[in-house]
């Protein structure tokens, strides 16, 4: 025991110190206990699984129990010489080794050696090798043998956070244990428990944000809430959490998907700065926006679950309603958007810039599905999307001269059937600024899709080439397409078919890659790079 007044960190004070304490890992209590309690205690276990889910905590437990003064039992006594011994790490015969700093063939040789020797005091010595997937190969080479037929009076322990890296043949030889991540009711519940304990003043809601922001591990959560006791005055509340973690806080982060749901990029754009003057960082920010669509989507799909959503019943019920204005394709899209690699280390972008492009590029995609369009890359991000895609075909004709099934959707039936001619599209061309300008008096965001476009002709039709599909899809519903017709004819003083198309293969360079793509043409020129070849999803 620690000396009167000496302060201890909150995750050792807390340390459960019989399996009844463990929080989270009943399957894991269940099989340990199982095995105490008819005597089949294993020689050698591994127990896998990420950082601060009791690894460690559940083997010092497991140390007691086989070498409790009161007799191997399904619950150490707590209250024995050898059972206070493991609690304040000092019994002898609880041997705990870093695997990171002891790689070598000939740490484990020492190991080999030392195991020989019976134990000092207890029943048996208890080998906890952690990180053991640090291990060198000719290490384990080394251990082999001893793992599989080690001295009666030793226990193995092996803990990890990647099993996948550990030998087959180690792995096999040893009862593998799985530990999860905390549920996110779990961790709230011991949280509490812990705040209440210290006498401290809080609110749910704040350790509501500290579990969200553990992702899963309760030691990073205990951890959290120590820092946070801290730095509060007097009563711990989210606001005090977002200034301390920067994090943003989710009233923010559904204001900002409002505004991505109506397709408002300055209201979003607004939203961002504020959050980063408050002192959000941007990369927090959006990985918190990716989060709450996240939820949006499962909440959508009815998975409405605390433990998976790790949101408080008031915010569910908000997004429960936020999700209603969105498609499940949409989300889809949004998330896509939100989530592709940052391009601030390749192309000098700040982060809030980068944020702020996502954002933006979020708001453009629902506004381009705002009449019930749905969306035609449901597994690609948009500049992917049209990399295959071929401009429709002129209708084809029947011998009779009448056209052939769907042909009359891909023209302009209200337009006369004649030519363009040369002199408007030369015309349009010459003023396109013009025609940007009208069509931004009539839909701001529609007047965004014609940056970087190409103007063509295909017979009767005037063809706008814009580069990508959801921009394509929103232009070509009937009343937006007469809309741009009426425009054209108000320009040039003569009324045509219009249609919108993809770009053709003739924008793509000789490596097939979209030279539209401004974030690889951006890196080739800064760079001096040369494209090699296109690895991106087809």
């Amino acid at each position: 025991m620690t000396e009167e007044g000496q302060f201890r960190a909150l995750y050792n004070k807390y340390r459960p110190q019989r399996f009844a304490e463990v929080v989270g890992q009943r399957h894991i209590v269940r099989i340990l206990q199982n095995a105490l309690a008819h005597n089949r205690v294993s020689h050698a276990y591994m127990f896998s699984g990420d950082r601060g889910t009791g690894k460690t905590t559940v083997a010092r437990i497991l140390a007691k129990a086989v070498n409790c003064l009161e007799g191997v039992q399904p619950e150490p006594c707590n209250r024995c010489d050898n059972c206070l011994g493991v609690g304040r790490e000092s019994f002898l015969d609880l041997i705990e080794i870093d695997a990171a700093s002891n790689t070598s063939v000939d740490d484990v040789r020492a190991l080999r050696e030392a195991v020989r020797y019976r134990p000092g005091v207890g029943r048996y010595k208890v080998y906890l090798i952690d990180e053991v997937h640090q291990l060198s190969r000719a290490a384990y080479n080394a251990f082999l043998k001893t793992l599989e037929e080690p001295p009666e009076h030793a226990i193995f322990v092996l803990a990890t956070t990647d099993a996948h890296r550990v030998l087959p043949t180690v792995r096999s030889r040893c009862q593998h244990l799985r530990f999860r991540k905390h549920t996110h009711a779990d961790t709230v519940e011991e949280l509490s428990r812990i705040a209440t304990g210290e006498g401290a003043a809080f609110n749910k809601g704040s350790l509501h944000m500290i579990a969200r922001n553990s992702d899963g591990s309760l030691r990073d959560a205990i951890g959290l809430l120590d820092q946070a006791l801290s730095y509060a005055d007097e009563e711990l509340t989210e606001s005090l959490l977002r200034e301390m973690l920067g994090i943003t806080g989710v009233e923010a982060v559904a204001r900002l998907t409002e505004a991505i749901a109506a397709g408002a990029p300055g209201q979003a754009l607004m939203l961002v700065g504020e959050s980063v003057q408050d002192g959000s960082s941007p990369a927090t920010l959006r990985q918190e926006l990716v989060d709450y669509f996240r939820g949006l989507l499962l909440v959508k799909t009815g998975l409405r679950d605390q433990d998976v959503l790790q949101y408080s019943e008031a915010e569910l019920e908000d997004m429960q309603r936020q999700a209603e204005r969105f498609r499940i394709g949409q989300i889809v899209e949004c998330i896509e958007i939100l989530a592709e690699s940052s391009v601030a280390r390749r192309s000098g972008f700040s982060p809030q810039l980068d944020l702020e492009l996502a954002s933006v590029q979020a708001c453009l995609a629902m506004a381009a599905d705002a009449g019930g369009v749905a969306s035609t890359r449901p597994a690609a991000p948009a500049q992917y999307a049209s990399r295959d895609a071929k401009p429709a075909p002129p209708p084809r004709a029947k011998a009779d001269g009448s056209e052939t099934q769907g042909a009359a959707t891909a023209r302009d039936t209200d337009a006369d059937s004649k030519a363009v001619p040369d002199d408007i599209t030369e015309a349009l061309r010459a003023d396109f600024q013009a025609f940007t300008a009208a069509v931004k008096e009539w839909h701001p965001i529609y007047a965004t899709f014609f940056e970087e476009s190409r103007l063509s002709r295909d017979g009767e039709l005037l063809v706008f080439e814009l580069t990508k599909p959801g921009y394509v899809d929103a232009l070509s519903k009937p009343d937006n397409r007469a809309r741009l017709r009426d425009i054209v004819a108000d320009l040039t003083g003569q009324s045509v078919g219009v249609e919108c198309r993809l770009r053709p293969a003739e924008s793509m360079d000789r490596s097939g890659l979209d030279t539209d793509n401004y974030v690889t043409m951006h890196a080739v020129k800064m760079y001096g790079a040369e494209i090699i070849e296109d690895n991106r999803p087809q």
